[in-house]
């Protein structure tokens, strides 16, 4: 099979698996196996036309940028052919201690012993001026002060160091740090360790590039959902930028930021900053709006209703014999805002143009007021195509015929600062499960 991949933006084809609906798997066997394409482009906002941007954001691989490291559970290594364990816990590297995997009652990592165990982490661009959370939980066979844990270059120098005090009960532990901006350097070591007179237990092992929403570096925002997602059932549309009126000193220091897309907007009300309601209701946990500089955006996967959307049985998911968590919704991959009925406010972009608008009242010398509103326009170009070739039969010399997929705009980002957004188009080829991978014979994005 040969893939052709879109001649001028970023793509990647791959295969994976969504419920057929919207909604939960009825069954796990009823997850429906799916080609997908993606193609994303970065484009100048404002203008008349839909123009490039010098440079493009690629196809990002890594899912929601906060997380980089989640031993949430921790797995059991590898194994040779005669039963050896090569790595007891996959992922970690002892340099000394005993480690093992503890699958019951808790699945985490024990480590018996002084000496440091490693996880080898590659980022996908350069880590100076980055910064990391790193969070744990641990527990120790007696009251003990550990030693030695940090995150460091391969060259050994440290990003973040810590002493911590534990006891027989889990405790969590976290600390933030920032690498010095000029690391050019792509690949990191997280560092736990072993003490030598107890046996210490990790759960819970996260680390987090970032302890807010955004990242602090403005020239690269648009890096923080999973591009891979196999199907997007809706639309996102983030705004990222600072909330400012469209000029200082509006009446009441009050103001509304809108985006608007045909006939559909969604408005955010400001008082000062503040972000207050969201189309008419008032958000019910919004942690970033008066610490971070995002007007309209994500809802974060970690908790909250895109959290029940992965499913409650998604911590006893087995890849080996389930494609996906039988109660997972298509949504989780969704985050924007949602309106009172718990319903994303856009579908799938089909218009030329997004207006991103800010408004608000003034008042004039002569005591009358006006209504100011600064509109900027977001141009869209016509959607990607993507073509699949196939043969019509399993025979090796069937002729072959072709299926077009839609590719849908299900993804836009625009970033105030830098006057460019970014573009996401998927097309979702279903019939992939009736025809297989082995009558395939190409695949063109244009």
């Amino acid at each position: 099979m040969e893939i052709i991949l879109h001649p001028t933006l970023p793509s990647q084809v791959l295969v994976g698996y969504r419920a057929p609906s919207s909604g939960p798997l009825p069954d796990p066997n009823d997850a429906q196996q799916v080609l997908t394409g993606i193609v994303k482009g970065t484009f100048v906002a404002g203008g008349t036309t839909a123009t490039l941007a010098d440079a493009q954001f690629p196809i990002l691989e890594q899912d929601i940028f906060f997380n980089l490291v989640r031993n949430t559970d921790f797995n059991e290594g590898a194994q040779t052919a005669n039963g050896t364990v090569i790595t007891p816990v996959a992922g970690w590297t002892s340099e000394g201690p005993v480690i093992s995997h503890q699958a019951a009652p808790d699945t985490l990592m024990r480590v018996a012993g002084a000496g440091r165990v490693t996880q080898f982490i590659a980022f996908d661009r350069p880590l100076g001026g980055r910064t990391f959370t790193l969070s744990f939980e641990a527990r120790a066979s007696a009251n003990i002060t550990l030693t030695g844990i940090r995150l460091e270059t391969e060259s050994g120098a440290a990003i973040l160091t810590g002493n911590r005090n534990l006891t027989t009960i889990f405790n969590e532990f976290s600390a933030v740090a920032t690498w010095s901006a000029g690391v050019e350097e792509k690949e990191a070591l997280l560092v736990l360790t072993g003490h030598a007179s107890a046996t210490i237990e990790y759960d819970w092992v996260r680390l987090n590039e970032g302890n807010t929403i955004l990242p602090p570096d403005p020239d690269d925002p648009i890096r923080y959902e999973h591009d891979l997602a196999v199907d997007k059932p809706r639309a996102d549309v983030v705004i990222l930028g600072a909330p400012a009126p469209p000029q200082p000193g509006p009446d009441g220091n009050l103001w509304s930021e809108i985006v608007a897309i045909g006939g559909t907007t969604m408005t955010a009300s400001f008082n000062g900053g503040v972000l207050t309601h969201l189309n008419g209701v008032v958000p019910a946990d919004v942690p970033w709006a008066t610490t971070t500089p995002i007007t309209i955006g994500w809802q974060s996967r970690l908790d909250g209703l895109r959290n029940t959307y992965a499913g409650v049985d998604l911590a006893n998911f087995d890849a080996a014999t389930m494609k996906l968590p039988q109660s997972f919704d298509n949504r989780f991959f969704n985050g924007g805002f949602y309106a009172a009925d718990g319903q994303p406010v856009f579908g799938h972009i089909t218009a030329s143009v997004i207006n991103v608008r800010t408004r608000a009242n003034y008042t004039n010398g002569g005591g009358t007021t006006e209504t100011v509103t600064q509109t900027t326009p977001l141009r869209l170009p016509a959607a990607p195509q993507m073509t699949v070739a196939f043969r019509t039969t399993s025979a090796p010399d069937a002729p072959t015929t072709s299926a077009n997929v839609p590719m849908r705009l299900d993804t836009v980002i625009y970033d105030k600062a830098a006057n460019r957004f970014s573009a996401t188009w998927r097309g979702v080829w279903t019939d992939l499960e009736t025809i297989g991978m082995e009558r395939l014979t190409g695949i063109t994005l244009s």
